[in-house]
């Protein structure tokens, strides 16, 4: 089973790694994907993380620290997937969940769920929410 799990920023906040952390101790691998990467203003924050934690694979999609990775990222709309309207990040965000092909998104906010599920709505992809 292909789990997304969605979060506002990598790296996560301490509660959301260990979610994944217990998920990877049962045989679950699922793939973060962040809206933000607070890693390039934070190294030490990631590296630290990383140092302890193996959280498996981690994407952002829409990186929003550099420019040229900005227009990268528009790379998601060039694959065939289906229009969602919204803004250009949600655009984005949306083709590139798509091309994940997931069995389920879970979110980890509130606050994120209701600005975004209707991505797996469209898309007819279950999805669950955490609310904090």
């Amino acid at each position: 089973m292909k789990i997304i799990e969605v979060i506002s920023s990598y790296p996560p906040e301490i509660f959301i790694a260990r979610h994944i952390l217990a998920m990877r101790e049962i045989g679950i691998d699922p793939i973060l994907v962040a809206q933000y990467e607070k890693s390039a203003a934070k190294p030490l924050d990631a590296s630290v993380l990383n140092e302890y934690w193996d959280l498996g694979e981690v994407h952002v999609p829409t990186k929003s620290t550099n420019p040229l990775q900005k227009f990268f990222s528009l790379r998601h709309l060039l694959k065939p997937h289906t229009r969602i309207e919204g803004r250009l990040r949600v655009k984005v965000f949306s083709a590139y969940l798509e091309s994940l092909k997931p069995d389920l998104v879970h979110f980890h906010m509130g606050t994120l769920a209701g600005h975004l599920y209707k991505i797996p709505q469209i898309l007819h992809i279950p999805y669950t929410i955490s609310l904090r």
